[in-house]
């Protein structure tokens, strides 16, 4: 079972949002050990990375150079929070409850950034602490970015076991309900990328044989009429509120079994138009049939 899916922040217009009216806040700008985050809130992006499939080199290759490449971290806003959400699918769990990386993306000191608030002044925090705030951020991310690839077993670093499950529409439901994950509406804006081979496998939703089996994935609206699913879905659909995040989708098509992938983000647009969200998506050119 090869599921992989990355919620994350590829060249995504995350970086389309304006710094709006954010100021200075000398309380990030020397947050080392914490958040990084000011009080007020502005943009929330975040990345579900499904790890339920171990990542090949080449596949977490191309995370790290889509997603995760500092020149696109710095595209995003200052003081907008970036969180990474590792789904693994273990033990039978349906859904991950807390993520492995959360801040705020400080300001880098660049004079020559696209955000304006990324310079420093004159009165506010010199450069010299705002670049070492930026190291600080980027170590921490990367640190935590190594998860996605080992784990570690009685100390001794080893590859990622196969998970059980890959249980993204439960997640999602997550997503949108539990209060420390803070993907509610009271930021400005959310942005939810999600990077995967899309083939949702739980007790109540097995995609593997209507997509493999019968050539042809089932559709959202054939899945959700049948009298047997109805009640489940009425309550498994996340609620996120008046204003919806923004959703882009990084497709991994199946390298293991090509059938898998007829009628995939089909499936997968039904369900996002349902929520009232029309996602963006990108694949991979090289492996897609």
């Amino acid at each position: 079972m090869t599921k992989i899916l990355y919620i994350l922040l590829i060249s995504f217009s995350i970086n389309a949002f304006a710094d709006g009216e954010r100021h200075e806040s000398k309380e990030a700008d020397e947050d080392s050990y914490g958040s990084m985050c000011p009080e007020e809130k502005y943009g929330h992006n975040v990345i579900i990375v499904d790890t339920t499939g171990p990542l090949t080199d080449a596949q977490y290759t191309y995370m790290m150079n889509m997603v995760f490449d500092e020149r696109l971290l710095q595209s995003i806003p200052p003081y907008d929070r970036i969180s990474v959400l590792n789904m693994t699918g273990i033990d039978a769990q349906a859904s991950e409850t807390d993520f492995i990386f959360s801040k705020c993306r400080p300001r880098s000191g660049n004079k020559e950034s696209t955000h304006e608030l990324d310079a420093a002044t004159f009165f506010g925090a010199p450069k010299a602490v705002l670049q070492k705030q930026t190291r600080i951020f980027n170590k921490r991310l990367s640190d935590s970015l190594k998860s996605l690839r080992y784990e570690e077993i009685d100390g001794e670093k080893t590859d990622k076991r196969m998970g059980e499950y890959t249980q993204l529409i439960e997640q999602l439901k997550e997503l949108s309900r539990l209060p420390n994950l803070m993907f509610d509406d009271s930021y400005e804006y959310r942005n939810l990328v999600i990077v995967s081979d899309l083939i949702q496998y739980s007790k109540r939703l097995n995609l593997y044989p209507s997509c493999r089996n019968n050539k042809q994935c089932i559709t959202w609206n054939d899945f959700k009429n049948k009298s047997e699913n109805k009640l489940w879905i009425r309550g498994i659909m996340p609620k996120f509120g008046k204003d919806k995040p923004n959703v882009k989708i990084v497709y991994l098509n199946s390298k293991n079994d090509p059938m898998l992938n007829i009628g995939l983000l089909e499936f997968w647009d039904g369900y996002f138009s349902d929520l009232g969200i029309e996602f963006e998506y990108e694949f991979e050119t090289s492996e897609f049939k």
